[in-house]
């Protein structure tokens, strides 16, 4: 596991000349940025991973000068995260220089920053040449262009760059691409060619890595979970604006993350950090509550058919609101939940999964006032099934009749 600092591990602040990133609080850990350390660490293997040696190691453009300073504070946040638990391993630091670090305050070059990171992967790549690597960057300073010299230097023999995953601070099109790259599109195929993802969020790293078997669905899931942790702790000033847009942006990435989740790998699905609207809702004598607003995915509901998790809505002009659920107690012949399309007339919210999963195996709650019937419904999801990708399912419903 290698990763850049600045802008990847912690935001900079848009301090020059640190970082470019001013989206989040200076000094903020990313959410889930840590528990994707340690999932990529652990692999897919889900035994004990702390009797495991942690293999970390941090590429920095940060210059070895002025008795160490700049190792000496990177190393007390090394050490303040594992004492809090929340770094798993203490980490190794391979620093940039002056004269690379001169070349981009002097002239704003990034290469030479990209070519001294470049160069310290080859040697650590020379140390242990048994091991593959995986490294995480940003797009502020030349790591995507490091990531393409680190994938022309692999070996076949082991060694090699598998992936790298690139935080996103500025527009793509910015980013640093290297002399030798006229446009960006021939960037973009290079940096396609070496293995190299943009990523929003590291959410979305993790699903990658995922799908690519670097770590297990339930890493997959842990890492969800704990970028909704790490945004809760990040401290904002009470009138800052961004924090609603970073959370719109966070909770984006976890429903993504929530559909694999539930209809890839049949897990539970993440909470969001925060619901985008509340529910108006009118009580009922089970506990549940009929909804009459809109629900989030990721909620736990009940349905006739049983308990579930939603995971999109749609709006159509002869239904209405209808919702994609996972269901429960309903599986596939791989063993992935049935997918059925509710009318909203039909769902009752849940606290909790729990508490839908016990109304669900106490008492049918009281059906929902509704002009459809079980019937109804029940076509209108094999019709879904069968037009997924016709478009909206008032489209779907109009053929059907």
């Amino acid at each position: 596991m290698l990763s850049d600092l600045d802008d990847t591990l912690l935001c900079s602040g848009g301090h020059y000349p640190a970082g470019l990133d001013k989206r989040w609080p200076r000094k903020a850990i990313y959410p889930g940025v840590l528990a994707f350390y340690r999932e990529l660490d652990l692999g897919t293997d889900e035994g004990d991973f702390r009797s495991r040696l942690g293999n970390l190691v941090f590429l920095s453009a940060r210059p070895h000068v002025f008795s160490d300073l700049a190792e000496r504070s990177s190393y007390a946040k090394f050490a303040h995260l594992l004492q809090a638990k929340r770094l798993h391993t203490m980490p190794t630091l391979l620093t940039g220089d002056l004269k690379t670090g001169g070349e981009m305050m002097l002239r704003g070059d990034m290469e030479p920053l990209a070519q001294k990171k470049a160069q310290n992967f080859l040697e650590f790549q020379a140390l242990y040449p048994e091991f593959d690597f995986i490294f995480v960057g940003d797009n502020g300073q030349g790591d995507a262009r490091a990531a393409e010299l680190m994938a022309a230097a692999s070996s076949p023999r082991g060694g090699r760059l598998e992936r790298a995953y690139i935080h996103i601070v500025q527009p793509i099109d910015r980013t640093h691409r290297g002399r030798h790259h006229d446009t960006p599109e021939s960037a973009r195929e290079a940096w396609d060619k070496a293995g190299v993802v943009f990523v929003e969020t590291f959410v979305d790293a993790a699903l990658d890595a995922c799908s690519r078997k670097f770590i297990s669905p339930l890493g997959l899931r842990r890492v969800g979970v704990a970028a909704k942790k790490d945004f809760e702790v990040i401290q904002w000033a009470p009138d800052d604006r961004r924090k609603d847009m970073r959370r719109q942006e966070l909770d984006d990435a976890l429903r993504r993350l929530n559909r694999a989740l539930v209809v890839d790998y049949g897990l539970d699905a993440v909470p969001l950090c925060e619901a985008c609207a509340p529910l108006s809702v009118r009580k009922k004598k089970s506990g549940s509550v009929q909804v009459e607003g809109t629900i989030e995915p990721g909620r736990a509901v009940h349905t006739p058919v049983g308990p579930g998790i939603v995971i999109s809505s749609r709006t159509s002009k002869d239904i209405g609101l209808v919702y994609e659920v996972a269901l429960d107690e309903w599986r596939l012949c791989d063993r992935n939940p049935a997918r059925a399309y509710i009318p909203s007339s039909q769902i009752v919210y849940e606290q909790s999964r729990r508490k839908a999963l016990e109304a669900f195996r106490s008492s049918k709650p009281e059906p929902a006032p509704t002009s459809a019937s079980d019937a109804d419904w029940m076509a209108l999801s094999e019709v879904r099934r069968r037009t997924d990708s016709a478009g909206s399912l008032g489209e779907a419903a109009g053929r059907a009749q």
